[in-house]
């Protein structure tokens, strides 16, 4: 995979996949390179570690240019629905955020479930109905969010 001449006419959708191929290939010259560190005398070395870490420091160097032009496009373009991408994507990590807010509550009422069940002067302060309406409310927001991010990730051309 080489980034110069596989990036040239992509949308943003198929530079994410191929980042993500090449964070795979990453994280496996990784591992090539810890299991190679050590050998027995009389081993034979299967593969060199210099040699992996040159390959490994190359893979990333791709990487981290893909994601330079990936964030670069999603600065500049505009969704399907006339949004910039970066936009888009803010309110998504927001809608993640507060998704994770509501969630920990939900949990936290659970955990606690028997104390205010069994003794009477524990009351809830909110309803798990009202957590829950609010965290479907949220859910909705990002799935909105990342189906737009996704339909216009097949028609943005990557930067």
């Amino acid at each position: 995979m080489v980034l110069k001449n596989s990036a040239k006419n992509m949308t943003i959708a198929e530079a994410l996949r191929l980042r993500i191929e090449l964070t795979t290939k990453r994280d496996s010259l990784q591992r090539r390179i810890n299991n190679n560190l050590l050998m027995k005398a009389d081993a034979k070395l299967i593969d060199a570690p210099h040699i992996l870490i040159r390959e490994a420091f190359s893979v990333n160097k791709e990487i981290y240019e893909l994601t330079n032009r990936i964030e670069a496009t999603n600065s500049v373009t505009k969704t399907i629905h006339g949004r910039k991408v970066l936009n888009v994507l803010a309110d998504r990590k927001a809608f993640i955020n507060q998704q994770r807010i509501i969630q920990q509550a939900i949990d936290k009422i659970n955990e606690d479930y028997h104390l205010y069940k069994q003794d009477a002067t524990w009351i809830l302060t909110i309803s798990m109905n009202d957590l829950q309406k609010h965290y479907d409310e949220v859910t909705a927001q990002l799935h909105q969010c990342n189906l737009e991010i996704q339909a216009s990730n097949w028609q943005i051309d990557l930067i």
